[in-house]
């Protein structure tokens, strides 16, 4: 088997559709030494992992790619698992099936592993878009941190799935991916940061985001006993933490439990979790731009914080 210094792997499930815009953006990547993963979660015998195998036979001449399947459907973090246990690579880039890389993603993450200053470095991501199925940008990612993020990464995501260049060892060495309902990745980065591992940043947007109105768990029900379980293993680590730093951390807790809880219509909750967010942090201008979603459509909330994100990224510039 070939040796690439960069394995990127693709986990595909009840998307065919959607999945040869990953495909093709891995295929326009300027760095041309990497292999690619795709693993099937989809169930053997149903019609999307016939319209999946039918798909990919058009890609399998390129020996770079290799094609797993899994019998039955075991869930992202699994097949994730799969891809990164098969991998040849010494850094594993995650994509989703929906999403797409910029054409230099691969290229300048894997140039910075190499050139940054920073010690025991294990994890490099960048900015990523968020845009709609038109291709009109809705938001951007906020986090532009660097060296020991632990402390940031408590209270904010660094970087979500398909942003991620992840040294493998660092993988190995957390445990992989949890079999958990949400947030598999901001957990999998936890446990990285925690072990002393160190995050940079390419500081460009090179990963495109799909919002769209397919199957999703983040606007499911169960998401919202899934995110009361992160914050369970948050609080396994308030040990590392000051009070005022530990409250920071449930503040942004409860102000994502209303958010969730607006999603799926739980307004009762939603309420409750609104006070828990504005006691931990009255001053948190951001607790009464997510509160109107109590009495505006949440997509004219999300209007406003579109705009919010476009002026702080100019004022950024």
């Amino acid at each position: 088997m070939d040796k690439h210094e960069v394995s990127v792997v693709i986990t595909t499930y009840k998307r065919p559709d959607k999945l040869g815009r990953a495909i093709r953006s891995v295929l326009n990547q300027t760095l041309k030494d990497w292999e690619l993963i795709i693993v099937d979660d989809n169930n053997a015998d149903s019609p999307f992992r016939q319209e999946t195998e039918a798909f990919m036979a058009d890609y399998l001449a390129d020996s770079r790619i290799r094609y797993i399947k899994h019998e039955k459907n075991s869930g992202a973090p699994e097949a994730r698992n799969t891809g990164i246990k098969a991998a040849v690579g010494t850094y594993i880039a995650f994509l989703d099936d929906d999403d797409e890389f910029e054409s230099t993603k691969l290229e300048r993450q894997l140039a910075l592993f190499k050139s940054s200053d920073l010690k025991n470095l294990g994890v490099v991501y960048c900015k990523n878009r968020y845009l709609d199925e038109t291709g009109t940008v809705l938001r951007y990612s906020v986090a532009k941190v660097r060296g020991d993020v632990f402390k940031y990464h408590m209270v904010r995501n660094v970087g979500i799935t398909s942003t991620l260049m992840i040294k493998k060892s660092a993988i190995e060495k957390a445990g992989y991916f949890h079999n958990i309902v949400c947030a598999q990745e901001y957990e999998l980065l936890l446990r990285i940061f925690a072990l002393g591992y160190t995050a940079d940043l390419v500081d460009d947007f090179l990963t495109n985001v799909y919002i769209h109105d397919g199957e999703r768990i983040t606007t499911s029900k169960k998401v919202i006993q899934g995110r009361l379980h992160i914050f369970e293993v948050k609080k396994g680590y308030f040990d590392r933490l000051t009070p005022k730093e530990q409250k920071l951390v449930e503040h942004y807790h409860w102000l994502t439990m209303f958010r969730e809880s607006v999603l799926v219509k739980e307004y009762k909750e939603a309420r409750k979790y609104w006070k828990k967010a504005v006691a931990t942090k009255p001053q948190d201008p951001l607790n009464y731009i997510e509160g109107l979603s109590l009495v505006v459509p949440v997509s004219a909330v999300n209007n406003i914080k579109s705009w919010l994100h476009h002026i702080k990224n100019r004022l950024g510039k």
